[in-house]
């Protein structure tokens, strides 16, 4: 899971974006994710596995992450994992974003590259993240 934190992204839209990760947790009580923030870097990264913790637990390690703004480089998230974690494949990825990415982002290592979904804010843009992957606007001013 993915989630743009850079300057377009204000401090609501990010404890939504928090709240919707925090229902995935509770919808799903035996996923593994890893949570990466990024802006124009992926700066910041937790791993949650639901066996292990609760959403209790899930939710505050979220509400303590470091959250920075920035400008928008979505292609950091694959240069930070590869990175990190050369030899790992993931089983998909989940892009919590406005949509204001560069024109030709980079993913990382997929195991299926069909498991790609780019949530979106309201106002955000799908033009470049639709040829990618599912994207879905969510409503984040409720």
């Amino acid at each position: 899971v993915a989630i743009d934190t850079s300057g377009s992204i204000n401090d609501r839209i990010i404890g939504l974006f928090v709240s919707e990760i925090f229902n995935i947790s509770k919808a799903f009580p035996k996923v593994q994710m890893k949570i990466i923030l990024w802006h124009t870097t992926a700066y910041a990264d937790i791993d949650i596995d639901t066996k292990k913790v609760s959403p209790s637990q899930v939710l505050n390690m979220l509400n303590n992450l470091p959250y920075e703004g920035g400008g928008t480089e979505l292609t950091s998230v694959k240069a930070y994992l590869d990175k990190e974690y050369p030899n790992e494949a993931f089983g998909g990825i989940i892009v919590f974003t406005d949509g204001y990415v560069e024109e030709t982002p980079s993913f990382p290592k997929l195991s299926d590259q069909k498991n790609k979904l780019f949530l979106l804010t309201p106002d955000g843009d799908d033009k470049i993240l639709k040829k990618y992957g599912t994207t879905v606007k969510i409503d984040v001013y409720q």
